[in-house]
């Protein structure tokens, strides 16, 4: 994100409600969340209108999901929707987290 800003882009970041309101200048909106029963610090943002109000708000020109989960949907939706481009990468250590939760 820090990249991004210094070269001028603008960036919004939706994240579960736990997050602090800004990261690196960068605005985040909180949004409710589920905690996981096998990992409970980590939270699941959900799906929510304001995603959407948001975004028209800010007018993106690309969807970037990080680590698609509930969240996801409403930026793939919206992107499609409004024919943006979507990109995903997904950040967790699949094979480890199989050998912790199996």
């Amino acid at each position: 994100m820090r990249y991004l800003r210094q070269t001028g882009r603008e960036v919004i970041v939706f994240a579960p409600d736990i997050a602090p309101p800004m990261v690196d200048d960068t605005p985040v909106v909180a949004l409710p969340s589920l905690g996981m029963s096998v990992a409970p610090e980590t939270r699941l943002a959900l799906p929510h209108p304001m995603v959407v109000q948001r975004l028209n708000d800010f007018k993106p020109d690309l969807i970037h999901l990080f680590s698609p989960a509930l969240l996801s949907v409403s930026g793939m939706l919206y992107g499609r929707q409004n024919h943006l481009p979507v990109i995903a990468n997904y950040q967790t250590d699949v094979p480890a987290y199989a050998r912790a939760y199996g």
